[in-house]
């Protein structure tokens, strides 16, 4: 199993760019299982798409409306002569936090062909929000074949529900899937006491405490990776005893809940450090 995951991303808000630097901790994780980049957006590049490291750049305007769905497009575009290569291709966005061993395993369980799959947009659950579309590479090949379709409605609605609608009239229905919504740090404490076995997929919001939420997150499911949290001080327990819902990416059950450490707070600011380097976080 190996995928490809296609971040939506900009620096239009500072919080973006910090949403970045935390991505930056775990996307590189699984390489032979997950291969992770940021697409965004240059209305000055030369050429129509460009990869520079682990960002994939579009010739087009970074905003919401039609800029998400364009760069979206020429970023699977860009993609299909290597798509055999990959199972599945997700497309999410910053505020969306990945347990990648855990979203491994739920991807078992889809199937490999016109599957269209993600948290519902809309109570009717027939649009795939695009917090995190899951798309089987023969989707991925009809998006683009009717890449100009979707085009032709880029001004009527976001990207998600322009892609829904592509798909619906191919015949290609939605899969329901779910994520657990993290807002402030009560949602944190009940994620802590209630989280389930199955979750993978977490969505933190605009709050003054989303990337502080994020970067719990980050530590709690990839705790290898060993970075710390300054001014993290709102009670987190140290490493302590395993409970239930919570795994090592190499273990099958059991998870030692190693959370950030207080460092230093200053002026409203938090700095963590993970593999030596030190990165600085304004919430």
């Amino acid at each position: 199993m190996k995928i490809l995951v296609l971040v939506i991303a900009s620096d239009n808000e500072p919080r973006y760019i910090e949403l970045q630097k935390l991505w930056q901790l775990y996307m590189h994780y699984d390489p032979e299982h997950v291969e992770s980049y940021f697409i965004r957006a240059d209305p000055q590049l030369r050429s129509t798409v460009q990869v520079k490291g682990d960002v994939v750049w579009s010739r087009t305007k970074e905003c919401g409306l039609p800029g998400i769905l364009m760069k979206t497009l020429l970023s699977l575009e860009h993609f299909l002569p290597r798509l055999k290569e990959f199972d599945f291709v997700i497309r999410t966005n910053l505020s969306s936090f990945y347990a990648f061993p855990r979203l491994l395993e739920f991807l078992e369980t889809l199937p490999r062909k016109k599957c269209y799959a993600g948290p519902p947009a809309r109570q009717d659950g027939t649009v795939a929000s695009g917090c995190g579309i899951i798309f089987s590479s023969d989707v991925v090949e009809l998006l683009v074949k009717y890449k100009h379709r979707c085009l032709g409605l880029r001004e009527m609605d976001y990207d998600d529900v322009v892609m829904w609608h592509v798909l619906s009239e191919l015949r290609i229905d939605h899969i329901r899937t779910s994520y657990s919504l993290m807002r402030n740090i009560d949602d944190w404490n009940a994620f802590i006491s209630n989280a389930l076995p199955g979750v993978f997929h977490v969505r933190t919001v605009a709050s003054p405490d989303a990337s502080l939420l994020y970067s719990r997150l980050v530590n709690l499911f990839y705790p290898e990776i060993g970075f710390s949290l300054a001014g993290d001080s709102s009670g987190l327990r140290k490493p302590g005893p395993k409970g239930p819902g919570f795994r090592r990416p190499d273990e099958s059950a059991g998870f030692h809940t190693v959370l950030p450490e207080i460092d230093l707070f200053v002026g409203g600011k938090y700095d963590f450090t993970c593999s030596k380097q030190r990165f600085h976080l304004g919430i």
